[in-house]
């Protein structure tokens, strides 16, 4: 049988560097292996795009941006443009995905990116998908569970101490911000609840804000 990949795919390239998460991206990376819906799930912030991006750097992965469809009757034709699916038929946007996700060795990672308020039509779509083409494997990331038949749920949690703490300096070494101590970078990192998203902006705050405190309290010293 052919192997019909669509090698190309569309998954954003990454600007800056992938920090920690190494177990999570190992384990994510073999739950995609072995389930054909995988449901990344966990609070705002926490790291789940990128983790998903980069789990799925393979041949034949694509990526359908959920977050600003609003009317659940457009999720069908956002996966068809996200695909790059011309069609100049009148069939209806689920039967162009269907003539070329099912057929016959067609092998395709579709990630549905912030679906959590879409989910009955995404859940829908994702059992109808599944059922009908073999070659098709989902990963879904979002804050809620599509709750269907063969879903695997994969929570992520907030960054260990460590990673936290490597991603701070990351980007603020970006950022061009004078190295501060590691107990400051570590006390600010641990009030911080270890979520990426307010680690980074965080470290992008230090160039605005007085290097003697660092939102620590105090008003003398060397900084974080």
């Amino acid at each position: 049988m052919r192997d019909d990949r669509l090698r190309d795919g569309n998954l954003p390239l990454e600007l800056d560097a992938f920090v920690g998460r190494s177990a999570e991206l190992a384990a994510l990376s073999l739950a995609l292996e072995s389930s054909r819906l995988v449901t990344l799930t966990g609070p705002g912030g926490i790291g789940k795009s990128r983790l998903a991006a980069r789990a799925a750097l393979r041949d034949g992965a694509w990526r359908v941006d959920l977050a600003s469809v609003r009317d659940p009757e457009f999720v069908d034709f956002a996966v068809v443009e996200a695909l790059g699916l011309t069609d100049h038929t009148a069939r209806l946007p689920r039967e162009i995905l269907l003539a070329h996700l099912a057929r016959p060795g067609r092998e395709l990672l579709l990630v549905l990116d912030g679906f959590e308020h879409l989910v009955d039509v995404c859940a829908e779509l994702v059992t109808d998908l599944l059922h009908r083409a073999p070659g098709l494997r989902v990963l879904a990331v979002g804050r809620r569970l599509l709750s269907v038949a063969g879903e695997r749920v994969f929570a992520l949690e907030p960054l260990t101490e460590a990673e936290a703490v490597e991603l701070f300096v990351d980007r603020a070494d970006r950022q061009g911000s004078v190295r501060r101590r590691r107990s400051r970078r570590t006390g600010l990192c641990r009030r911080l609840g270890g979520i990426p998203l307010a680690v980074e902006l965080a470290a992008g705050r230090l160039r605005a804000l007085p290097p003697v405190s660092c939102w620590s309290g105090s008003t003398t010293g060397s900084g974080c």
